[in-house]
């Protein structure tokens, strides 16, 4: 049931207010909507799944924001009450009142936030990277005024500062795109979970998507620990989704939290169960130049090792020519061959494909005569890729007739062999030097719409396999928005460096982007840059790194090194072994805990607060995590370690899964050091 009205002119307010009454009164499930014109801006308050608002700001008073975003087209069908009342708005347990062009909001009987929107105009932002700059006719700016005291933030995609608690930073968005700045590693993926005290001990209070993909700007209480301020640039209007765990929660479990997230995963879509084969081991690195060689280390794994390869991934310059969406026949002359070979061993290939068409390619002026590259207001924009060259096209995903035209060539070039696995690189897009002024996709102007483009992308290879027939597909992107779990899509956290810092962020990104919504996650395991398998140091790194990525959903190493495990050397072969050895034997539990995140969106890595809120000093621990919902995982990231401090929640008692040694956290928590030898790392079964 969808009500739509106007709260203006003032005489009729009651008269309008008794009509929303009675209408309601006849629905029993769906979507209550009430709008209030107040000139500038106008607000649309509409319920959109249990507990949850969609509200949106129109800055000239016009009609609501139905521009591109992560929210599905309709919103989640739900059992609850829906009220209207004059300038007010109940859905279960989530209240919303306007007053003047300030909106409060309640999670029960506290009031949890304000916010309001304000509009300004011919703003000059400088573009990263190239001292070049834009003037936007509009910016929006949304002010979130959060109650209570000891403020958190968390979300926010994945990022490379170590933190899992956003508070006091600030980010710019297209920064989080710039290859130069992020090298992949940042993800500004715009959903908070905000945490607070309100007298009853700190508690997630809300959760809330700016869903908006525009360039602009975030702060989490950089100037005052309440106060996080939203910027959208080149747009009049504002869009977000609000939500709260229902009423009959109980805040000192994880019930609270979770709530929050499958009210979350209902707006944007649900990630699908996990196929079982891609639980276990991908291989890869930067890269495998022929046929031969993928044929022939394959071999090594299955013949010499009895290694089993879950996916054996083919990196970029498979191609020809950037921009040709298929392999090079000089390097491999029997694509069917090599697929079906590898299918005998029980392996699958992920192949790697570029947005970009470089002008000697076989799309570039196809891109152009159509219209399907992202344009200026006279052409095609020459994208500055530096691995593509210039030339260079970027097809515009936004574009539904340009996903058509570039899945048709990827399907003759790799899918028809049999290839269901797409490895998304360079998805942010990547720039180097920024996004060039003026850029404009077929849903608006980069300023506008330029952060879904991964979203839009990964669109096409899901419309594409979905038709063809394909149920088990997937994808692995180097970006993310909201919602692209839900087109089979991966992320994994950028071109790391091979050191322990590094391995001690991952940590972070891995635990911050899963509670954003991102299903399957992974990691570079050993990092990306600089690994040699001749040192000691990083053959100690990369036990630790696998150690690590064991936990995760998506167990895969990948650098630009010989990646092959027997040459590492002897001890630390044997110890990586037994880490693969130990994936194969949780591969089932996995598989499971990824069910339930399907359906109900629960991470399978999350921090120690999420299921133990009731114990305040969760919230302070960042490299110690829940692996599912029976394991609790504390990395050694720290080069020479041996053992490491653990901290065992109040309430809670564990067993360590190698030595058997048993620990209880009492009725206040306890911290242990626990022994961490090079072949163990502190992996802990709940025994609750």
């Amino acid at each position: 049931c969808r009500v739509t009205t106007d709260f203006n002119p003032i005489q009729e307010k009651k008269k309008m207010a008794r009509l929303i009454c009675a209408l309601l009164a006849l629905c029993l499930t769906g979507s209550a909507v009430a709008s209030r014109s107040t000139g500038t801006p106008k607000i649309t308050v509409d319920s959109w799944g249990a507990d949850s608002f969609r509200i949106r700001f129109n800055m000239d008073g016009g009609m609501p924001y139905n521009g591109p975003g992560a929210l599905d087209e309709t919103p989640p069908s739900f059992t609850g009450s829906n009220t209207v009342g004059d300038n007010t708005w109940t859905n279960g347990n989530l209240g919303l009142s306007l007053n003047g062009d300030t909106l409060t909001a309640k999670r029960g009987d506290n009031t949890i936030l304000t916010m309001s929107a304000t509009l300004m105009t011919n703003v000059f932002t400088e573009n990263p990277g190239t001292n070049v700059s834009d003037t936007v006719s509009n910016t929006t700016s949304l002010i979130v005024n959060s109650m209570g005291s000891n403020i958190s933030y968390f979300g926010f995609g994945e990022h490379e500062n170590g933190k899992l608690d956003q508070i006091g930073l600030t980010y710019d968005m297209e920064s989080c795109i710039e290859y130069g700045k992020s090298r992949g590693g940042e993800v500004c993926l715009p959903w908070i979970m905000v945490a607070s005290d309100m007298g009853k001990g700190k508690q997630i209070q809300y959760g809330l998507l700016w869903n908006v993909p525009a360039y602009g700007s975030v702060s989490f209480g950089a100037s005052s620990a309440e106060l996080m301020n939203w910027t959208a640039y080149d747009i009049d209007q504002g869009d977000v989704f609000l939500t709260v765990p229902g009423a009959d929660k109980n805040t000192e479990t994880k019930d609270a939290a979770a709530d929050i997230l499958n009210h979350y995963v209902d707006a944007v879509g649900h990630a699908p169960p996990l196929p079982d084969w891609a639980a276990g081991y991908w291989h890869s690195k930067n890269r495998y130049k022929t046929q031969q060689e993928v044929l022939d280390t394959m071999e090594i794994f299955e013949k010499n090792f009895s290694i089993p390869v879950a996916v054996f991934v083919i990196d970029y310059f498979n191609w020809a020519v950037m921009g040709n969406l298929t392999f090079d026949p000089k390097n491999w002359p029997d694509p069917q061959s090599m697929v079906n070979t590898l299918k005998g061993y029980g392996t699958k290939i992920m192949v790697s494909t570029w947005p970009f068409s470089n002008g000697k390619s076989k799309t570039y002026e196809p891109l152009n005569k159509m219209g399907y590259a992202v344009h200026n207001s006279t052409t095609s924009v020459d994208w500055p890729d530096g691995v593509c060259g210039s030339p260079c096209y970027l097809y515009d995903p936004s574009n539904s007739q340009a996903r058509e035209y570039w899945w048709s060539e990827l399907k003759t070039g790799y899918y028809d062999y049999g290839i269901e696995i797409f490895w998304l690189d360079a998805a942010e897009p990547e720039q180097m030097g920024g996004t060039p002024p003026g850029s404009t996709y077929n849903t608006g102007s980069a300023n506008r719409v330029g952060m879904m483009f991964p979203w839009y992308h990964s669109l096409t290879y899901f419309e594409g396999m979905s038709a063809a027939g394909s149920t088990d597909f997937m994808m692995l992107s180097r970006s993310a928005w909201a919602g692209m779990s839900k087109h089979h899509a991966a992320l994994w956290n950028g071109d790391t460096t091979s050191n322990f810092g590094y391995l001690k962020t991952a940590i972070q990104a891995g635990q911050s982007i899963q509670i954003s919504g991102i299903a399957w996650w992974t990691t570079d395991i050993g990092g990306y840059a600089h690994g040699n398998p001749n040192d000691p140091m990083f053959r100690e790194l990369i036990v630790r790194w696998f150690q690590f990525g064991l936990t995760c959903p998506l167990f895969r190493q990948h650098g630009a090194r010989p990646t092959e495990p027997w040459l590492l050397g002897n001890e630390s072969f044997t110890y990586v072994r037994e880490v693969m050895q130990l994936r194969q034997t949780l591969k089932s539990y996995v598989v499971g805990e990824l069910n339930e995140t399907a359906n109900s969106g629960l991470p399978l890595n999350r921090p120690l607060w999420f299921d133990y809120p009731a114990d305040i000093q969760t919230f302070a621990i960042d490299d110690q995590y829940m692996f599912g919902r029976q394991y609790m995982v504390a990395p050694i990231y720290v080069q020479g370690a041996t053992n490491r401090s653990v901290y065992f929640p109040k309430n809670t008692q564990w067993k360590h899964y190698f030595t058997g040694n048993t620990y209880d956290g009492g009725s206040n928590g306890k911290t242990a050091i626990v022994d961490g030898p090079l072949n163990e790392f502190p992996l802990f079964m709940s025994t609750n």
